[in-house]
């Protein structure tokens, strides 16, 4: 009994370890040929298991209200930006006709659908007010705009090249200057919460304004223009604000991002990935690891 053990727990860890190295290769595979993004980074920042479940193997996720919020309101201010007559009346009716074109197409329930529309549609009154001059800037504009460079690191004795990429809300070149807009469907923050130095704040959306930064300063028409990265937060405040929140990208910021990209190849070329468990003891995704 006690040797069909032993025979029992060999044959589970080599099931274990082929099972881990398979997912080292997908992995690598995906990483050289799709490339990575700011999401991926965060998850992996966040958790491994999240980035192996989501980022890697794309397990497949059901539609959320929040997810769907932010859609429509991506895809309505995408369209804003292409119009020829940008005064307030004309913002608000166009926000409110690809609000209400986005959602009719949406899985989600009917009443959550419902809900998401009625809070978009209230909103886009102080959103075409509020932002009303910040459509109306002047210069060369790329909306959903895909952006994509390469990354380099040296492990061990061979150099590892992946691409990086994102797709950005909103580019404005006026010839001097870039400006970066990432559209958030959320109350604003503070700088302290956007750079992750609150307690109950990661610090992502700054490291993906940074990431944005490293690809535009990649980017052969954009070089040696002074890039300027924003986020904007379309959910108004209790004036009907919708503060714009420009933060600027220093060297520190560009090496401390360029080194988790290293840290992030480092784990998977080292196998390391598939071994590590984030510290929260609630997280789903460890959860889904241990089974």
């Amino acid at each position: 009994r006690s040797n069909n053990k032993r025979l029992i727990n060999k044959n589970v860890e080599e099931i274990d370890k082929n099972r881990e190295n398979k997912i080292i290769d997908i992995a690598k595979n995906i990483l050289l040929e799709k490339g990575l993004s700011v999401t991926a980074l965060n998850h992996f920042l966040n958790c491994k298991n999240l980035f192996i479940y989501q980022s890697i193997l794309k397990l497949p996720q059901s539609l959320t209200v929040s997810s769907e919020k932010g859609n429509a309101m991506h895809d309505a201010i995408s369209k804003v930006w292409m119009l020829q007559d940008k005064s307030e009346k004309i913002i608000k009716d166009k926000l409110i006709e690809r609000i209400n074109e986005y959602l009719k197409d949406s899985y989600l329930e009917t009443a959550d659908k419902e809900r998401v529309k009625d809070e978009l549609i209230e909103n886009s009154s102080d959103v075409a007010k509020s932002l009303n001059q910040h459509f109306l800037m002047k210069g060369t504009v790329y909306t959903e705009h895909w952006v994509e460079s390469t990354f380099s690191y040296k492990y061990k004795d061979s150099t590892v090249k992946i691409p990086i990429h994102g797709k950005l809300d909103a580019i404005v070149d006026n010839g001097n200057e870039v400006y970066v807009f990432d559209y958030k469907t959320r109350k604003a923050m503070s700088e302290k919460a956007i750079k992750g130095e609150t307690k109950d704040s990661d610090g992502g959306y700054f490291r993906q304004l940074v990431f944005y930064y490293i690809l535009l300063s990649q980017e052969p028409r954009f070089k040696n223009r002074i890039i300027i990265p924003s986020l904007v937060f379309v959910s108004p405040d209790e004036k009907g604000r919708c503060p714009i929140i420009t933060l600027p990208i220093n060297r520190e910021d560009v090496v401390k991002v360029n080194e988790e990209i290293n840290s992030l190849i480092e784990s998977v070329w080292g196998g390391n990935v598939t071994k590590e468990y984030c510290d929260d003891r609630e997280c789903q995704w460890c959860s889904l690891k241990k089974l």
